[in-house]
C-alpha cells in the first residue's frame, strides 16, 4: 500500500502532516535519550507525552474547502460582471454547484476522506460538480486546487492517481468541446494541461516526500527500539554484576565464618560422644547443631554458586564456560547433573558475548530452579549444533537440554534444560521460580521462553535466541566478539 494511506489523518485532513511527522519522530527520539540521560525509570521515561505539530491539530481540509470555494465566488463574480446579462444564467449555476460543492463536503464527504467505497463515492461527485463548473464557467478551474489533492490523498496509488487526473482533464475537455464555443473550449483545454501537469508533479512530489518521511520514521522507531534494548541491557549487566560482587562477598565471609562453625561444631560434637554417655540429651544437641551449621554452608554455596559471574575474559569458550558452571553446581548442591556436548567438524559457532552471557545466565537460573524448586535428582544440559529446531523431550527422550544455531535462514540458538523432579502446572502462578527473568532476558535479544512442565513428570524449559544476522531476528544484529 502506497504510504499516503498509513499517513493520513482522516475527516481533518491531517494527511497533510506527513510533512513534520519526521521532525515530531526525531524529537520523539530526542526526548527519550534525554530522559534516559537524565536518570528517570523506563515507566517514567515512557509515560512522557510525545511532541505534537500544530500541522496535526489544523482542519486542513475544512479550510480547503472552505477557502478555495470562497475565492473561486470572488472570480466568479468578477466574471459575471464582464457577461452580458443573457449569459449571467450559467454564473449563477455555477454559483449553485459551488454552495453544492461546499454543502456536500460539510455535510457528508468531510467524514468519508481515504480510500474506502464511500470515498471513492464522494471523489466521483466532486469531479462531476467540477467538471460542470468549468464547463459553464471556466474561471472555475480554480476548484481544481482542491480536487486534485482530495483525489490523490483518496487514491492509494500513485499509478491510479495520475490516471483519475488524466482522465477528470480530458473529460473536461471534451465537455468544453461539445458544449461550449471554440474559444472557450481552447482555453478550457490550454487550462487542462497546465493543471494536469502541475497536479501530477505535486502529486509525485508529495508522494517522494510521504515515502522519506516514512522510511524516516521507520528508523526512528528502531532506533527507539534499539535504545530501549540497550538500556535494558545496560540494567541487566548493573544486576548481574550486583550479584555477583555480593557471590564474592559471601564467599569471603559468610562463607569462611559458616565453614569454620561447621569444622568447630563437627569437633565439638565428636569431643562429647567421647566423653559424656550416650544417652546424654547434650549429645543430640550438638549433633544438631553440627548438621545446621553444614546445611547453612551448603545453602550459602549454592547461593554463591547461583550468583557467581559465568564468564571471564581469559578466553573461556562457551563450552568451557557451561562445564565449569556445571561443575561448581554439581560440587555445591550435590545434584547428578549430566552434561553432553555435542561435535561437529566445525564445531559451535562463534556467538557475540551477549548471546553467550544470556545463555549461560539462563542456565544458571534454570539451574538454580531445579534445586530449589524442582526437589530433582538429576539433570541433563546438552551443547550441540543443529540445523532445525527440535523442541526438548526431557530425560526420557533425545533431548534434554540443547543449544543449537546456524547462520542464517531464520535459525537459532536454542537452550532447553530439563530434570526429573516434581514438575509444576505452568498455568498457574510461579512466582519466585525465575521464569519472568528468564524471559526478560531472552526478550532482550528478541527471543522466547517455552516451557513444558506437568506435575510429577518433571519440567523442561527451553530458551531460544535468533541467531545474529539470521532474518528472525528482524534486523537486529548485536555487535560483539565470541568470547
Amino acid at each position: 500500500m502506497d504510504p499516503r494511506a498509513r499517513l493520513r489523518r482522516g475527516t481533518d485532513g491531517r494527511h497533510n502532516a506527513a510533512v513534520g511527522r519526521e521532525a515530531a519522530g526525531f524529537c520523539e527520539a530526542v526526548d527519550m535519550t534525554e530522559h534516559r540521560e537524565s536518570g528517570l525509570p523506563g515507566a517514567q521515561a515512557a509515560a512522557v507525552p510525545a511532541r505534537s505539530t500544530s500541522l496535526e491539530r489544523v482542519p486542513w481540509w475544512d479550510i480547503m474547502f472552505t477557502a478555495v470555494p470562497a475565492v473561486s465566488a470572488v472570480a466568479l463574480w468578477l466574471y459575471a460582471m464582464a457577461e452580458p446579462p443573457d449569459d449571467q444564467w450559467r454564473c449563477w449555476l455555477a454559483a449553485g454547484l459551488v454552495g453544492l460543492l461546499v454543502g456536500f463536503w460539510f455535510a457528508i464527504a468531510r467524514r468519508r476522506v481515504g480510500p474506502t467505497p464511500a470515498g471513492y463515492a464522494s471523489l466521483l461527485v466532486f469531479s462531476l460538480i467540477i467538471a460542470a463548473c468549468i464547463v459553464l464557467v471556466p474561471v472555475l478551474g480554480i476548484l481544481q486546487a482542491v480536487l486534485y489533492p482530495y483525489l490523490w490523498t483518496t487514491l492509494d496509488n500513485t499509478a491510479r492517481s495520475i490516471v483519475a487526473t488524466l482522465s477528470f482533464a480530458l473529460g473536461v475537455a471534451l465537455a468544453a468541446v461539445l458544449f461550449g464555443g471554440l474559444d472557450e473550449a481552447l482555453v478550457t483545454i490550454f487550462a487542462q494541461i497546465l493543471s494536469v501537469m502541475l497536479s501530477i508533479g505535486i502529486g509525485l512530489a508529495l508522494t517522494y516526500a510521504w515515502n522519506v518521511a516514512e522510511e524516516r520514521q521507520l528508523l526512528v522507531d528502531e532506533l527507539t527500539r534499539t535504545q530501549e534494548r540497550l538500556r535494558e541491557l545496560s540494567r541487566q549487566t548493573g544486576v548481574s554484576l550486583e550479584r555477583e560482587r555480593l557471590s564474592r562477598e559471601l564467599h569471603d565471609t559468610l562463607a569462611q565464618t559458616l565453614a569454620g562453625l561447621s569444622l568447630l561444631s563437627e569437633r565439638a560434637a565428636r569431643g562429647a560422644h567421647r566423653r559424656l554417655d550416650g544417652d546424654d540429651p547434650v549429645l543430640a544437641q550438638l549433633d544438631q547443631l553440627a548438621d545446621l551449621a553444614k546445611t547453612a554452608l551448603a545453602e550459602t554455596r549454592a547461593l554463591i554458586a547461583e550468583s557467581a559471574p559465568v564468564h571471564d575474559d581469559s578466553g573461556t569458550t562457551l563450552e568451557e564456560a557451561i562445564d565449569r558452571l556445571v561443575e561448581r553446581f554439581r560440587r555445591e548442591t550435590g545434584i547428578g547433573i549430566e552434561v553432553e556436548l555435542g561435535r561437529d567438524d566445525t564445531g559451535l559457532p562463534a556467538l557475540p558475548r551477549d548471546h553467550e552471557v544470556v545463555l549461560l545466565r539462563c542456565l544458571q537460573e534454570c539451574l538454580a530452579n531445579v534445586r530449589r524448586h524442582a526437589r530433582a535428582t538429576r539433570a541433563r544440559v546438552r551443547l550441540t549444533t543443529c540445523s532445525a529446531r527440535r523442541p526438548g523431550q526431557g530425560l526420557g527422550g533425545a533431548t534434554a537440554a540443547e543449544v543449537g544455531s546456524a547462520g542464517g535462514g531464520g535459525l537459532a540458538v536454542r537452550l532447553t534444560v530439563a530434570d526429573d523432579g516434581r514438575g509444576f502446572d505452568p498455568a498457574e502462578s510461579t512466582a519466585g521460580f525465575g521464569l519472568p527473568s528468564l524471559r526478560e532476558r531472552a526478550r532482550l535479544l528478541d527471543g522466547e521462553v517455552e516451557i513444558d512442565s506437568r506435575p510429577g513428570e518433571g519440567s523442561t524449559v527451553t530458551i531460544t535466541l535468533p541467531f545474529p544476522g539470521s532474518s528472525a531476528s528482524h534486523g537486529h544484529e548485536m555487535n560483539g566478539t565470541a568470547a
